[in-house]
């Protein structure tokens, strides 16, 4: 049987514009549902809301709008809530756009979920001129007392499963019977909660859902309930409660078109959308807490959307589940964050694929969805200049030569090294044609070109300075493009660095000694990446010392000048010419190793030379060992010197 008592005149949507159509849609659609319709006239003043009663009169219903939003979806014991944290920032929000001031709690343990109602109790609930909400998305149990009474609770982040520690479970979770104290101790007029959850709490007292306009009684005290659903029935990782929500309260659950939503007509709209389209899965609940003063009042949203002066934020990253880090603030990014407006600079990152870094900029009230999709990973790159690099990934090695190692020096103290971060190492020493496209873009003069040439050995093995001899005359008789650069000091090297830094808008720099052992190593722990001896067919270099008698077999040929890079057979990791042919200059400054296992090292921050590592076309097999240190100061240039470079990110 149904009820339906009209006076005045009417205008919604659904009934174009004629009272009795609209009538018979809702006797045809909701067969239980008492249809009260009336005259009402909102006004809003400031932050009130002023209504017209049937009777004529204006009352002002609120001075506030406050809400306590709670999400659960990381829990330590129970099956995770992944939509949960996000569905809870989805109604803040919103609510925030209706003019509510929100309380936002995420992941709560027991204690912090107690506390936030606590104050909840002792602050906001004691105005009395204020509309209060408290929402709740994620898990809940309903339970049996000893008198057969139902129970229902909510789950913060840290409470067991009642099968496994009923005890500890009920002294963390929160039952509806406390919340019902809490509701009763809240001084506010009009309460409601909203709970994306299935339960059915015996002293939860469900009513019939009932379309009726606001009048005197709307007015009156109110504490009221919405539910998700029944105790036995499952919702979904999707929440359709939370849509329709969210969608009543941008306008569609005002079904008699007042301007407002009361809680009755939010749970009328509620309940038939969410069991329409779950197919009757869900069945959401409303009603009234079990107090005397709250029999008759009715929540009131007002429909009017102020503009915000925050921006939210949302990242979709395909793969799902990337690293997002805001880099220019110091909070953590989260799905759905409140941000100034503003500029922001975002660093995805994902294992097996590249890095993307990308700068957006928030206005007020802005609700985005940035979409990344993250590249995979390639193993090599290959630049402007055709230098083609190899990616070098993070981990731990021993850095030096151990005690038994032949040839070896007092300055490899072996100890382990972790490198925390990728980098690119160039495949092959920088060659000629690459240095020669810098001296051309630029006009650069070498070092040696103004010092009156370049260091190299005569037939007596004696260092001297001969003249004329720079990167394009080395003072050999055949100059090939694709031969390694040489006679270029370590100034020179950075500077050819910086330059391509500039040109390509990424970072080249030399390696420090660290990170040039590791690639030359190759995940390998003896001298020479190619075991215990140095084959002349992977590497090229002068001849096999005393210290190296036992491996003469594997040198069968002294070239006496460097080959083209790439000519040999690379290491494990791709890289060619990592033992001889020419040296290659690092970025740190000579000194002894620190006495401590270490990270990402850099060497010491200041010195007289730098180091250089892999011997050179004129060294014995000795010298060209991968813990092997060579040092030269900074301004000198060798025919026996060269360099490659790393990329970093």
């Amino acid at each position: 049987m149904s009820l339906i008592l009209y006076t005045g005149q009417i205008y919604h949507p659904l009934f174009r514009g004629r009272i009795l159509p609209g009538i018979l849609f809702f006797l045809k659609c909701m067969p239980q549902v008492i249809v009260v319709i009336g005259i009402v006239v909102q006004a809003v003043h400031g932050q009130q809301i002023q209504i017209e009663t049937l009777n004529g009169r204006t009352v002002k219903l609120y001075k506030t709008y406050h809400a306590m939003v709670v999400g659960v979806g990381q829990y330590e014991y129970w099956p995770p809530k992944s939509n949960a944290v996000r569905d809870a920032r989805d109604v803040s929000w919103e609510l925030r756009r209706l003019g509510f001031s929100v309380m936002l709690l995420t992941d709560p343990t027991a204690y912090e979920l107690k506390f936030a109602l606590n104050q909840l109790v002792q602050k906001k609930g004691k105005e009395t001129e204020q509309g209060l909400v408290f929402y709740y998305s994620g898990h809940s149990q309903t339970l049996s007392s000893k008198d057969g009474q139902k129970i229902g609770w909510i789950i913060p982040k840290n409470a067991p499963l009642p099968e496994k520690n009923r005890h500890e479970f009920m002294e963390k979770a929160i039952n509806t019977e406390t919340i019902a104290t809490i509701a009763g101790q809240i001084q506010s007029k009009h309460v409601l909660f909203l709970f994306d959850t299935t339960f059915s709490p015996d002293n939860f007292h469900n009513e019939p859902t009932t379309l009726k306009i606001i009048n005197d009684t709307s007015l009156l005290p109110a504490k009221q309930f919405i539910t998700a659903g029944n105790a036995d029935e499952l919702g979904s990782e999707e929440s359709d409660f939370k849509r329709f929500l969210l969608q009543g309260l941008r306008g569609e659950a005002d079904l008699i078109h007042d301007g407002v939503v009361s809680g009755s007509e939010l749970g009328l709209y509620l309940s038939n959308r969410v069991s329409k389209m779950t197919g009757e899965r869900l069945h959401p609940q409303f009603g009234r807490l079990a107090l005397t003063d709250n029999a008759r009042g009715d929540f009131i949203f007002r429909l009017i959307h102020r503009p915000l002066r925050i921006a939210r934020l949302f990242v979709e990253t395909k793969p799902a589940g990337a690293k997002i880090q805001i880099v220019n603030i110091i909070p953590k990014f989260k799905q759905g964050m409140e941000l100034k407006p503003g500029k922001y600079h975002l660093h995805v990152s994902a294992q097996g694929h590249e890095t993307v870094e990308q700068r957006i900029r928030l206005t007020a009230g802005e609700d985005r969805t940035v979409k990344i999709q993250l590249p995979k990973e390639k193993e090599t790159l290959t630049n402007s200049l055709g230098m083609r690099f190899i990616r070098i990934r993070p981990g731990t090695f021993l850095m030096g030569s151990p005690d038994t190692e032949p040839g070896r020096s007092n300055d490899e103290i072996q100890h382990h090294v972790e490198l925390t971060r990728q980098f690119f190492m160039q495949q092959t020493e920088v060659t000629i044609q690459q240095f020669k496209q810098f001296v051309q873009s630029t006009g650069y003069k070498t070092e040696a070109e103004k010092t009156g040439g370049c260091w190299i050995t005569d037939s007596g093995n004696r260092w001297r300075q001969k003249p004329g001899t720079s990167w394009e005359k080395p003072g050999r008789e055949v100059i090939d493009d694709e031969l390694p650069t040489v006679c270029v000091t370590w100034n020179d090297a950075v500077a050819f660095a910086r330059w391509l830094s500039k040109k390509e808008s990424r970072t080249y720099r030399l390696p420090t000694e660290a990170q040039w052992e590791y690639a030359g190593r190759a995940g390998t722990s003896m001298p020479f990446s190619t075991g215990r001896c140095l084959s002349t067919n992977a590497a090229n270099y002068a001849k096999i010392d005393y210290k190296y008698q036992h491996c003469s077999t594997y040198f069968r040929e002294n070239r006496r000048r460097p080959v083209k890079a790439g000519l040999l057979v690379s290491n494990p990791w791709k890289l060619s010419n990592m033992h001889g042919n020419v040296s290659e200059w690092c970025r740190d400054w000579y000194g002894f190793y620190p006495q401590d296992n270490a990270t990402d090292p850099t060497g010491p921050s200041f010195g007289n030379e730098r180091v250089m590592r892999g011997g050179h076309w004129r060294a014995k097999a000795s010298e060209c060992r991968l813990a092997k240190r060579l040092r030269f100061p900074p301004k000198i240039a060798s025919d026996v010197v060269g360099f490659r470079l790393v990329i970093i990110y």
